[in-house]
């Protein structure tokens, strides 16, 4: 796993098009994931390249891998407050979204293997959190037919962090 500055703003550069070779082996191990989570199997492929596609061309990812083999990633954002709105009622934040706002979004944990792959995610998205980051959120759209749960998650006085749920409608 490769750490990165959770806190940077990227000027995108690359990509879309005219990827480089790091996004297209990025964008390869990511795919090679989401094709094998459950919660994948009903995107449809513009959700599915906006998912892989943004999070790459801002780099906002990380990769988890055994024996340099992807088994879990994460990708992140920071919205605007519109951005955010939208994504909630299912709009797809463009790349340039991923970087204009304040608010961070852990947007996707992939871990298809049940290998406690996912907290090893988590406790590395936490561990790489600059202490000035406070908060972040989270919204989990698997499982539930009709409803999906936005987690709201704030730093402890310990440093950990904690974090509240609210379920919500999915959007149609």
């Amino acid at each position: 796993m490769q750490r990165k500055d959770l806190t940077m703003r990227k000027e995108i550069t690359s990509g879309g098009e005219f990827p480089i070779k790091e996004q297209l082996l990025a964008m390869g191990e990511l795919s090679f994931l989401f094709l094998r989570h459950p919660n994948s199997d009903a995107m449809s492929v513009t959700s599915l390249r906006a998912s892989l596609e943004h999070a790459v061309d801002t780099g906002h990812f990380a990769i988890l891998r055994q024996d340099d083999v992807p088994r879990a990633a994460l990708t992140y954002a920071f919205l605007t407050k519109e951005a955010e709105a939208d994504f909630l009622q299912g709009g797809l934040p463009s790349s340039k979204d991923w970087i204009a706002g304040d608010r961070l979004w852990l947007m996707d944990v992939i871990a298809p293997y049940r290998q406690g792959s996912a907290k090893k995610m988590i406790d590395f998205w936490h561990n790489s959190l600059t202490p000035d980051v406070t908060e972040y959120r989270f919204v989990r759209r698997g499982r539930h037919q009709d409803k999906a749960r936005l987690y709201h998650a704030k730093r402890l006085p310990t440093g950990r962090f904690g974090s509240t749920m609210t379920e919500m409608d999915k959007p149609a």
